[in-house]
């Protein structure tokens, strides 16, 4: 039900604009459309990746501002908007695309590196495809906690029964991680992160992945994670990777192609 009133409110002397049903408005970083919610048009972190990627930031800086600001300041929108699955892996796609480019990943690290948990030895950076589903689970389940009558029936509503059944669809399925904890057991089972299992034993060793600036310059921090996670230009790492990587002058990593060339 939507109540029309004659007359417009007023703020200070400055007249409130009526909104049409058919005009957009936000609300919490919420789009919404008369009283329903859309899509979620204004999730633009392809811009905002843009922006810290010119900067003229440490990676580590572009990393921290990527964990404590940027992601964060999407959640809530992601949760309660209305999205797609395919969506989040989009997101995430370009959440990755623009953490390797700050620290010159060559092709090979494996993608578990960048959402396992610091103190498993990765980067901590969320994984929106992962943890959207799972937030949004949390609260839909706790309206029957509820200590308010309104939000307790809400539970029952087809809609809320439908947004379930969604978390449920979009929730990554083995073999592909759904958890911190499932990142950290994927990583340490692939061939460069095998020898990271331990990390979590030794807290103090991972605590400069966090760092803003302290004292670490950009290269010796991007050097510190090709040692880590064993992305050193080395020979076995382009035996590897010399059958998915296509020849080309432009390489920035020298590897050696099909066609023999270095």
């Amino acid at each position: 039900m939507v109540k029309v009133v004659d007359g417009g409110f007023v703020v200070g002397q400055s007249p409130i604009p009526a909104r049409t049903v058919l005009e957009v408005w936000w609300y919490l970083r919420v789009d919404f459309m008369g009283v329903a919610t859309i899509a979620a048009s204004r999730v633009d972190l392809g811009r905002a990746l843009k922006r810290v990627t010119k900067a003229p930031l440490k990676p580590q800086q572009k990393l921290r501002l990527l964990r404590t600001y940027l992601l964060p300041k999407l959640t809530y929108g992601l949760v309660f908007g209305r999205l797609t699955a395919g969506r989040l892996l989009e997101l995430d796609r370009e959440i990755r695309s623009a953490v390797r480019s700050w620290l010159q990943f060559p092709p090979g690290v494996p993608s578990a590196y960048i959402h396992a948990p610091v103190k498993f030895c990765g980067l901590g950076i969320v994984s929106l495809s992962a943890s959207i589903p799972s937030l949004r689970r949390r609260r839909l389940l706790a309206l029957r906690g509820s200590s308010w009558e309104v939000a307790r029936a809400a539970a029952d509503l087809d809609f809320v029964r439908q947004q379930l059944a969604w978390c449920d669809r979009a929730t990554p399925t083995a073999p592909k991680p759904s958890s911190p904890a499932e990142f950290a057991a994927a990583l340490h089972e692939s061939v460069d992160g095998k020898e990271l299992r331990q990390c979590s034993e030794s807290p103090i060793s991972s605590q400069w992945v966090e760092w803003a600036s302290e004292g670490i310059g950009a290269r010796d921090y991007r050097n510190f994670h090709a040692v880590r996670v064993a992305s050193l230009p080395t020979a076995v790492r382009f035996s590897r990777i010399t059958n998915t990587v296509r020849c080309s002058q432009d390489n920035k990593y020298p590897m050696p192609c099909l066609s023999g060339r270095k």
